[in-house]
């Protein structure tokens, strides 16, 4: 059993175009792509809190942007660095913005390997797409995919909270 647990999952307000922070004490464990075709994707994202325990986090920092191809293929992979969480995430059209903080404490805070799990694609007409997640996870890496007909997906890689 982990020695850190973590709450029930929280929604956050849908966004397109704008940064979503997660809480403090929260990690990022749940993201939807919602599609109001013909207007770009948005994404839904949820966190669930740490219990029991502050986890007190460094100066928030941009770590990368990734590009969905014009076609059909994946962009090039962003991952929050060993030792961070993701605080922040921005979808503006087809590119994805993670923000990172160095987790500082509790000192039994601690992730595991990143592994992959379930990403979250959009419907091929309005509505929304299917809910990623991964149970006792926090969401670490990020790939924009596209399928060959204009479809957009997040494939993403998870690390377990021990």
């Amino acid at each position: 059993m982990p020695i850190i647990q973590l709450g029930p999952e929280v929604w956050l307000l849908p966004s397109a175009g704008t940064k979503v922070s997660v809480p403090p004490n929260g990690l990022l464990t749940h993201l939807q792509l919602e599609s109001g075709r013909p207007q770009p994707s948005w994404l839904r994202s949820a966190y669930r809190s740490i219990q029991g325990e502050r986890l007190e986090l460094g100066e928030e920092h941009w770590r990368a942007a990734t590009t969905a191809p014009g076609d059909d293929g994946g962009s090039a992979p962003i991952h929050a660095p060993e030792g961070s969480v993701v605080s922040a995430l921005e979808l503006n059209a087809e590119s994805l913005s993670i923000w990172c903080c160095k987790y500082l404490s509790p000192a039994n805070f601690k992730l595991g390997p990143e592994e992959e799990g379930i990403g979250t694609k959009e419907p091929r007409s309005s509505g929304k797409g299917n809910i990623a997640t991964k149970d006792g996870c926090t969401m670490t890496g990020f790939q924009l995919l596209k399928d060959p007909y204009g479809t957009l997906a997040i494939k993403i890689q998870y690390r377990q909270v021990l």
